[in-house]
């Protein structure tokens, strides 16, 4: 199955997801979807990936510095917006832009089924 199919199947069985990328540790993006294009864009989309690697770098140079072990995911809570990047494996990362107003429980438990197909296809 390809990484994008895997994206698109999320995306619609969740209504609030905005956007899905998948990106390597260099913040390039190795495949993307989104139902929504006309709220973030593709080149958005991107972006968002790109910028969110940087993040997850900071965040595991600080975790390592204080010895706090390897980060799992992060959350950021946006006023429009939340943005969820889920540590795959070997230095790829999938992130997920979704409305403000998702449950972000039931997200994060459709969120891992993703994750893990992804993980078994690399």
């Amino acid at each position: 199955m390809s990484f994008q199919k895997i994206l698109r199947h999320f995306l619609q069985a969740n209504p609030s997801a905005i956007g899905a990328v998948f990106v390597d540790r260099e913040g390039e993006s190795v495949d993307f979807w989104t139902e929504r294009v006309f709220d973030i864009g593709h080149d958005g989309l991107r972006a968002i990936g790109a910028y969110q690697s940087i993040y997850v770098a900071q965040l595991e140079r600080i975790c390592r510095k204080v010895s706090a072990g390897a980060a799992e995911r992060l959350v950021i809570d946006f006023e429009h917006a939340t943005v969820i990047t889920w540590h795959l494996k070997d230095e790829y990362y999938l992130v997920v832009i979704a409305d403000h107003n998702a449950n972000e429980e039931t997200l994060l438990k459709r969120l891992r089924t993703c994750r893990d197909r992804i993980a078994q296809e690399l």
